[in-house]
């Protein structure tokens, strides 16, 4: 419970699971970055990120995600396109550009959708993290956000390798080291370190509404 919690930011978890609704929420919209970017383009606000993610997770209604997001263009037609009724995926879909808008319904399946697709490094391995480590164990944060990356240290601490971290995400080494690292207060750097080209985020999904970097 308190895995991405007290990894990420400290803050609360989203009812029995911390998971991405929260991650998100959280090094997305809160602590990641206090600009437009996050709060209006991932979630228009961090409870609407937990509440969207939770009643999307829990296959309340799409409409909240949809809400949640306000790029309805990609969410609207990325989840409910399908029976994505994972925030998640959406998420996902929303970062990455509405990709990978396949019938997954399986949280795990969109996790894995999300983390794996939504960073351009779709090698990393989404074993653990995507069903058991995201939304449940304290390891969830650590391979969520380590895991991403070809380097497997079970650590946030590996997140810091530039290499590995240049590679995983097709931006600057200490973007990720940022973000990872704790510095995901930093509003220039977690800005550009979750929201970078890598993820297309401004050009795919916020456009207009992310923060310049």
């Amino acid at each position: 419970m308190k895995l991405i919690r007290a990894h990420i930011t400290g803050a609360h978890t989203i009812g029995a699971y911390t998971m991405e609704a929260h991650i998100i929420r959280v090094y997305t919209m809160g602590a990641y970055v206090r600009g437009a970017h996050t709060t209006r383009a991932y979630t228009t606000r961090a409870h609407t990120i937990r509440a969207h993610m939770i009643g999307s997770i829990s296959n309340r209604s799409i409409a909240h995600i949809i809400e949640a997001h306000p790029t309805k263009a990609h969410l609207t037609k990325a989840h409910v396109m399908g029976i994505y009724t994972m925030g998640v995926y959406m998420m996902k879909a929303y970062i990455m550009g509405a990709h990978y808008v396949t019938p997954h319904t399986t949280k795990a399946h969109l996790i894995r959708a999300y983390l794996m697709r939504a960073y351009p490094m779709r090698a990393y391995p989404i074993r653990a993290h995507p069903m058991k480590a995201y939304p449940m164990r304290a390891h969830s944060t650590r391979a969520y956000l380590m895991r991403a990356h070809p380097i497997r240290a079970h650590s946030t601490r590996a997140y810091p390798i530039e290499a590995h971290t240049i590679e995983a995400y097709p931006i600057r080494a200490h973007l990720i080291q940022a973000y990872t690292m704790g510095a995901h207060m930093t509003e220039a750097h977690t800005i550009r370190a979750y929201t970078i080209k890598a993820y297309k985020m401004r050009a795919h999904v916020i456009g207009n509404q992310v923060t310049s970097i």
